[in-house]
C-alpha cells in the first residue's frame, strides 16, 4: 500500500483539460478481452464489438468503462494485463467528479460521449488480477475522490476512437453564439458553393440561392476516403456525382480520411481555401437549426460569407415547400428507434408527411431521424437514373444502398 501511496501524486498531476487515450480494450464473445487500435463508438451499441449490448447490465448509463491509465500503469506495468480490470477505455485525464461530473461531455476522436452518475466499483475479481492492496487503495476515501475504481460514459455522437486520441472537455471547444452571427441572402451574381449531401435539405437551399441570381459555382460533398460514400448520408458518390449533371453545377468531391475529432472541419476549411483563391465569394448550407455558428466561423476562414436560407423555417411549411415546388426524393437512410423499417424507401409525399408528423418527429429529420436522396426537381435538366439496393442495418439505422441504374430509370414516385 506504501508504494501506491507514493504514486499517488503522479495520479494526481493527471491533465484535466486535455488527456491521451493510451489503451481500447473490449471483452467479445470469442475472446474474453482484447485489446485495439481504433474502435467504433455508436449509442445503440456502446464500443462496437463490446458484449455490453448483450449482457444484463445493459443500462444506457453504462455503456462504456473509463479509468485512469496512471493508476493502471502503478498497479500493473504490463499494458497487456490492464483489460482485466475491465474497463474499455484507459486514459491520461483526471477522473475526479471535481474535474467530471456527472454530464460532462468529452470529445475524444470523432465521437462524443458523456459522463453518467452510475458508480463504476472495483470488487473481488479485481483484487484476484491485480491484489488485495490495489483493491483497498481504488476503494479507499481518496480513491474515492479521485474516481479510480473508474467512471461510466454513454455515447452522445457516434465516431471512431484511436490510440492516442486526443481527449477534449466540450466546454473547453469555443463555438460563437448562434444568435450571434449573420445569416443575410446573397446578391446578384454573388459566386456560391453548395454543401451539397444530395438530400432535401441542401437541394432547396440551393433552389432558394438560385432565385436571388446568385451564381453556383460548385456542390462540394464531403466523403468517406475509405468507403467514397457521403459522410452526412453514405450516399455512393456516383450519385452524387449524377446529381451534379442533372443539376448543370461542377461538383468538388472532398475525400478525407476522419481520424479524431475536427477532421471533418479542417479538410472542409482546406477545400474552401482552394474555391476562395479561385473567386467563389461565399457558401450556402441545409441546416434548420444547429451550425450556423459554425458555418459563419469556417466560411469566415476562408474569407468567405455564409448563408443557411432554412435557418429556423417552419419545418412542416419547407417540406410542403420543397413538394409543391416539384422536387421529388426518397427516404434512403431512417431510424429504426423513431421511423422503424417501414419508412425506407418512401417517397416524401405529405401522407408520408402525416406520419412523420404522427411519429413525433421533426418533419425535416433535423436531428437524423432520416436522410433523403432528391432526383427530380425544378432545377435538375433531367431525373438521376438510380436502382434501390440492399437494405442493411447500421447500429439503429435502416440504410438503403441506393446504385446507379445500369439500363434504364426505375421511377418511384
Amino acid at each position: 500500500m506504501e508504494n501506491l501511496e507514493i504514486g499517488l501524486a503522479t495520479i494526481r498531476q493527471s491533465p484535466k483539460k486535455e488527456g491521451i487515450l493510451e489503451l481500447i480494450a473490449r471483452q467479445s464473445v470469442i475472446k474474453k478481452w482484447e485489446i485495439l487500435q481504433e474502435a467504433k463508438l455508436d449509442q445503440d451499441e456502446g464500443l462496437v464489438g463490446d458484449i455490453w449490448k448483450t449482457s444484463d447490465k445493459s443500462q444506457p448509463d453504462t455503456q462504456l468503462t473509463i479509468v485512469n491509465c496512471r493508476l493502471m500503469t502503478l498497479i500493473e506495468p504490463d499494458k497487456s494485463r490492464w483489460p482485466l480490470s475491465e474497463s474499455q477505455l484507459y486514459i491520461d485525464m483526471d477522473l475526479s467528479r471535481e474535474n467530471l461530473p456527472p454530464g460532462t461531455q468529452l470529445a475524444l476522436g470523432t465521437a462524443i460521449i458523456e459522463i453518467t452518475s452510475v458508480p463504476h466499483n472495483k470488487y473481488e475479481n479485481f483484487a484476484e488480477q491485480f491484489g488485495q492492496e490495489a483493491l483497498k487503495f481504488v476503494n479507499s476515501s481518496i480513491g474515492m475522490q479521485l474516481n479510480l475504481s473508474g467512471i461510466h460514459a454513454k455515447v452522445v455522437n457516434i465516431g471512431t476512437v484511436q490510440v492516442s486520441n486526443i481527449i477534449r472537455k466540450m466546454s473547453d471547444i469555443k463555438f460563437n453564439r448562434d444568435e450571434d452571427c449573420p445569416n443575410k441572402p446573397f446578391d446578384k451574381d454573388f459566386r456560391f458553393f453548395c454543401s451539397w449531401s444530395g438530400g432535401k435539405d441542401s437541394c432547396l437551399s440551393l433552389y432558394r440561392a438560385m432565385q436571388t441570381g446568385a451564381i453556383p459555382s460548385y456542390l462540394v460533398t464531403m466523403l468517406s476516403a475509405e468507403t467514397n460514400l457521403t459522410k452526412t448520408h453514405e450516399l455512393d458518390s456516383r450519385l452524387i456525382e449524377a446529381q451534379s449533371q442533372a443539376l448543370g453545377i461542377p461538383l468538388r468531391p472532398c475525400p478525407f480520411v476522419e481520424k479524431r475529432y475536427g477532421d471533418y472541419e479542417k479538410a472542409f476549411l482546406t477545400e474552401l481555401l482552394r474555391l476562395s483563391k479561385i473567386g467563389v465569394q461565399g457558401g450556402i448550407f441545409g441546416d434548420t437549426e444547429y451550425g450556423l455558428s459554425l458555418t459563419n466561423t469556417t466560411c469566415a476562414k476562408a474569407g468567405m460569407k455564409a448563408w443557411v436560407p432554412l435557418w429556423q423555417v417552419d419545418p412542416i411549411a419547407a417540406f410542403n415547400e420543397f413538394l409543391d415546388l416539384g422536387f421529388k426524393s426518397i427516404i434512403m437512410c431512417c431510424s429504426n428507434s423513431k421511423l422503424g423499417k417501414e419508412a425506407i424507401g418512401q417517397t416524401l409525399t405529405k401522407d408520408l408527411l402525416k406520419f412523420i408528423i404522427d411519429k413525433g418527429i421533426d418533419p425535416l429529420g433535423e436531428h437524423n431521424e432520416y436522410h433523403t436522396f432528391v432526383y427530380d426537381g425544378p432545377i435538375f435538366s433531367k431525373p438521376v437514373q438510380f436502382t434501390k439496393g440492399n437494405i442493411k442495418r447500421v447500429g439503429d439505422y435502416w440504410i438503403d444502398e441506393l446504385k446507379p441504374a445500369k439500363k434504364r430509370w426505375f421511377s418511384f414516385s
